[in-house]
């Protein structure tokens, strides 16, 4: 009993805590911030990469599909890209994004929207996606046309992504 009486004072004479265990705290909780921050941040710019790389798959498919339908033509590699007859908002509408008309560029077929610029080539049948920092990702549509020839691709990611 004596013991405790004695732990009990003891207790009663330690007020507040000292300069050294609150700085001690301040400096771990410093290290935390200056690990955790730069993880968030890459994060988010990680989503918005993978984002931006499912959308221009998706424009490519519904660029693909309108042409398969007959409402549209992509030009062949040795027409100009000056003749073609496209409609790039139709396709981006279509696939569900939603347009502001500022920032929309018909004749060089690229929407810049938030975060990067996605741009259809109508010679090859592409769309890319660049993002702000400087990755790209390249979607192609895939499908076997009506001549019998393989019209293959996929989501060729050519950024370096870390």
């Amino acid at each position: 009993m004596a013991l405790l009486r004695k732990l009990v004072n003891k207790l009663k004479e330690e007020r507040g805590v000292t300069l050294i265990e609150l700085l001690a705290v301040i400096v771990i909780l410093g290290i935390i911030a200056a690990i955790g921050i730069p993880s968030i941040l890459n994060s988010r710019q990680d989503a918005e990469k993978s984002t931006g790389n499912a959308n221009a798959q998706t424009l490519s498919e519904v660029a693909h599909r309108l042409v398969i339908s007959g409402e549209k033509y992509v030009a062949t590699k040795s027409e100009d890209k000056d003749d073609v007859q496209f409609d790039f908002k139709e396709v981006l509408t279509k696939s569900g994004l939603t347009v502001d008309d500022t920032k929309l560029n018909e004749s060089t077929f690229s929407y810049a929207a938030d975060g990067g610029t996605y741009t259809l080539d109508p010679t090859e049948g592409t769309v890319t996606y660049k993002h702000d920092d400087g990755d790209a990702a390249k979607a192609e549509s895939t499908d076997t046309t009506t001549d019998g020839s393989d019209d293959t691709g996929g989501a060729d990611d050519s950024g370096d992504e870390q």
